[in-house]
């Protein structure tokens, strides 16, 4: 893999043009694809070029972007070529940027022909816009990593403990930003943890995350952590471990990496998730219907909407189910 943040440092520190202008390098010239990477000055933004035969963009009109980047592409009639570029307009985003570019290099060169090169390119860019929009520069922060790790013990502890792997990796849908974190046949589960002292308060993100009008049962699990440095299960831990459980089925794996992605988590990352370690205190599971304190849709007045608000823990025991009946229920769907 080319070292790409380091040509771009060089670029930086060079003698910048007498008027605004760009710096360009060629990458890869060893594949059939003409790729480069540039530097504009005097903004210094980063971007990546790519430049295919006019006649293999298949009606492509535009690209997209996102607040992070901006995409265009050039058609010049006069030589048959076309360019796709990818800007950086967000320097605080240069480490993902450098991470962007390298993993569509990789997917351009690992193609065919330019067709096949062009779909995958823009496949995979939309996939970071995605990533873009939901996720900081500086990776996930640590109240998304105690979220994280508390939807993914529920897909290990839970899930695949009782039904295949491509089902429990499909029914885990927040990391399509649904409005519960997994939804099967009949049930959805919603995971909030917590890490602090008593009173336990659970934060809710919206109306429609303890709304069961389009579901036959829905349930709260809540996971009390306990949060220690350099002990106990890691984020890293605990998705090698649901790696290697999932290595076997190659659909159920390639799936979990993409909602790895979708979620924020990159690899090149990694380093970051090292610490802190996890031990769960308590797992407790709710049944979520009538009587049980929340707000849903139907409760608010006309032009009400994106509610946030807590619920103490306290106030849920009475809607305590145990382990056995959730998954009686994920099984049955019922």
């Amino acid at each position: 893999m080319i070292e790409l943040d380091s040509i771009w440092k060089e670029m930086e520190i060079g003698s910048s043009p007498s008027a605004p202008g760009k710096f360009i390098r060629r990458i890869y010239p060893e594949t059939r694809f003409d790729l480069f990477i540039t530097l504009k000055k005097p903004s210094n933004h980063r971007a990546l070029k790519f430049e295919v035969p006019l006649d293999s963009l298949s009606g492509i009109t535009e690209l997209p972007s996102t607040r992070v980047l901006t995409s265009r592409l050039d058609k010049y009639q006069d030589t048959g070529k076309a360019l796709l570029e990818i800007e950086l307009v967000n320097s605080g985003f240069s480490e993902v940027f450098t991470i962007l570019v390298n993993d569509l290099s990789a997917v351009i060169i690992a193609s065919e022909n330019d067709q096949v090169a062009i779909s995958q390119f823009l496949a995979r860019l939309h996939h970071w816009i995605f990533f873009l929009e939901h996720s900081g520069p500086e990776g996930l922060s640590p109240e998304a990593q105690r979220g994280l790790y508390g939807e993914l013990w529920f897909l290990e502890k839970i899930l695949l403990s009782q039904i295949d792997n491509v089902r429990a990796i499909t029914a885990w849908t927040g990391a399509n930003a649904a409005p519960q974190d997994f939804q099967l046949p009949g049930v959805a589960v919603e995971v909030k943890v917590t890490s602090s002292k008593l009173p336990q308060n659970l934060l809710i993100s919206n109306e429609r995350q303890l709304d069961d009008t389009s579901v036959n049962t829905l349930y709260l699990l809540h996971l009390s952590l306990d949060v220690r440095k350099g002990s106990d299960e890691t984020l890293n831990n605990i998705i090698d471990s649901l790696r290697s459980k999932l290595k076997p089925s190659i659909v159920a794996h390639q799936m979990f990496e993409l909602a790895l992605f979708k979620v924020g988590y990159l690899d090149n990352q990694r380093a970051r998730y090292d610490s802190p370690g996890y031990f769960v205190l308590n797992s407790t599971f709710f049944h979520v219907t009538t009587g049980f304190p929340r707000i849903i849709e139907s409760d608010l007045p006309s032009g009400v909407g994106n509610v946030h608000y807590s619920i103490e823990r306290s106030a849920c025991l009475p809607f305590i189910v145990d382990n056995q009946a959730v998954i009686s229920t994920i099984l049955t769907g019922a």
